[in-house]
């Protein structure tokens, strides 16, 4: 209420607002931003991570972001691939690309083989997830074929703050021979390795931000990945994908492809439509091109 009051006493000098970030978790910031759209305020929002549009997640992308802004500022996607995933919602934003610029990996990246960036076990509540048996089932056989690759350099790469409460691998890691444990965030990793193949046990976060290398051509990687089976993408995303992405059904099939993985056992994709789409389409500067704002 005191947000509100001292915020109705000011919307005059107030331009626009903007947030790079879900105000999902900050109840003060929502009310305030909902504040600011019924007085008919601008407020700008962005991108942050990825999975948007490219499966259908019902009304958590709206909740978190699409009814949260009047303009909403993409990595890549704009109206109508929105309209192709959700045909029968309507956002309250309006959909700009404005493009997310590659960092280039390090001339000096340290090589490697095969790395996997293991998911952390949410919950099942937790947005989109599978249930964990699943997650640590699919871990579990992409460990024993990492483990089985004494011919490769091998990494494991689990998340920094990881506990005993959301990941179920703690004693697995601790008894691997062959393979390696990464340190570290996954997108500095990334800057300073340069893997052959990388794993991805689900579409999260880490599945963007190694595509997102892609626009530097810095990142000349095969991917194998495993899909959610409780939120798929898209069937045109998931077309995109499959050029730049092996995707496999199974963990066994995973865990087979990556015993056999060498010279030619893998097709080379390095397509870039997904990329092109969904991870860098636009312009930085199209907030100030949409609101007419000099630069």
């Amino acid at each position: 209420t005191l947000y509100a009051n001292l915020l109705l006493r000011n919307t005059r000098s107030i331009a626009l607002a903007a947030w790079d970030a879900p105000l999902v978790t900050k109840p003060a910031l929502n009310l305030m931003a909902e504040l600011l759209m019924t007085c008919g305020i601008p407020v700008l929002g962005r991108q942050h991570g990825g999975n948007y549009v490219v499966q259908d997640l019902g009304t958590i992308h709206f909740d978190s972001d699409f009814n949260r802004c009047t303009h909403y500022f993409s990595y890549g996607f704009g109206q109508m691939d929105f309209e192709k995933t959700y045909p029968n919602a309507k956002a309250r934003c309006a959909f700009a690309p404005a493009g997310d610029p590659p960092v280039a990996v390090k001339r000096s990246a340290t090589p490697i083989d095969i790395v996997f960036p293991i998911s952390q076990c949410l919950e099942l509540l937790w947005l989109c997830k599978m249930p964990e048996s699943e997650l640590v089932h699919r871990q579990a056989r992409i460990l024993e074929a990492l483990e089985a690759r004494k011919d490769l350099s091998c990494v494991v790469k689990p998340m920094p703050n990881r506990s005993e409460n959301d990941f179920a691998h703690t004693e697995t890691l601790r008894r691997l021979r062959h393979t390696r444990i990464g340190r570290g965030s996954w997108p500095s990793y990334l800057k300073s390795h340069r893997p052959r193949l990388i794993v991805f046990d689900f579409p999260s976060s880490p599945l963007f931000e190694a595509l997102s290398l892609d626009g530097a051509l810095s990142l000349d990687a095969d991917m194998f990945l495993m899909l959610d089976p409780v939120q798929p993408f898209v069937d045109y995303a998931l077309a995109m994908l499959k050029k730049r992405v092996h995707v496999f059904d199974t963990a066994e099939e995973m865990a087979d492809a990556i015993r056999r993985y060498g010279a030619g056992s893998a097709e080379r994709l390095r397509d870039d439509e997904f990329y092109r789409t969904y991870m860098n389409r636009g312009a930085p500067n199209a907030a100030f091109e949409l609101l007419s704002i000099p630069t």
